[in-house]
């Protein structure tokens, strides 16, 4: 009894030796296409498509090459003290991962969340963190990540915009603009999934003994 455990555990364990006991980024970037652009009112909207660099913690994944689509990202409880801003954003809609084709992989519902510009040497960029709880996944592209994620599951969602000139000046005086951006989505494994890898790497240890 005790070797089937040991195996059943260890095959649990292997199969997700990329993303155990630590955060998977699903990064992705202006490098890959789309950007972002303000209406001068109080809207952020994202030029599609924005291309996913690369699978933190995977060195091959078919995720990489597919596409994520953010919605609007409406300014609320705006408050600009010198260059620096604090707001809320407030989507308008769904965030998604899309394959080339259009085909939705993964549909989740974005969280409201704290925008925080900064102004540095070289130009201004924001964070913008919240988190999404994922509706519907189909992995039709065979990605190892995708087949570990099911509906329910919360990720973590972060976006930096990037722009030559202070967010306090765009947004206080109302400026039409568009500007690059970078972020990722961070697959954060769960307290029980966690206990069940430590217990697999533990009874491999002990048989190995």
């Amino acid at each position: 009894m005790m070797k089937k455990l040991v195996a059943v555990l260890a095959v649990c364990a292997l199969a997700a030796t990329s993303f155990a006991g630590v955060s998977t980024d699903i990064n992705y970037s202006t490098d890959q296409g789309g950007s972002w652009a303000y209406d001068g009112s109080n809207t952020f909207s994202f030029i599609q498509q924005i291309g996913i660099d690369d699978i933190q913690g995977a060195t091959v994944d078919s995720l990489t090459g597919q596409f994520v689509y953010i919605p609007d990202l409406a300014l609320s409880s705006v408050n600009i003290l010198g260059g620096l801003v604090e707001a809320v954003l407030t989507p308008g809609s769904s965030i998604a991962i899309k394959d080339a084709g259009g085909n939705i992989l993964l549909e989740g519902t974005l969280g409201i969340g704290d925008f925080v510009a900064y102004n540095t040497i070289s130009g201004a960029y924001t964070e913008f963190q919240a988190d999404i709880i994922v509706t519907s996944v189909s992995n039709t592209i065979g990605s190892d990540l995708l087949g570990t994620i099911v509906e329910g599951t919360e990720l973590d969602f972060n976006l930096t915009l990037q722009h030559r000139t202070n967010f306090a000046t765009i947004i206080g005086q109302g400026i039409e603009t568009s500007g690059t951006l970078s972020g990722s989505l961070s697959v954060v494994p769960e307290p029980a999934t966690l206990f069940i890898l430590g217990l697999g790497g533990l009874m491999l240890r002990r048989k190995r003994k």
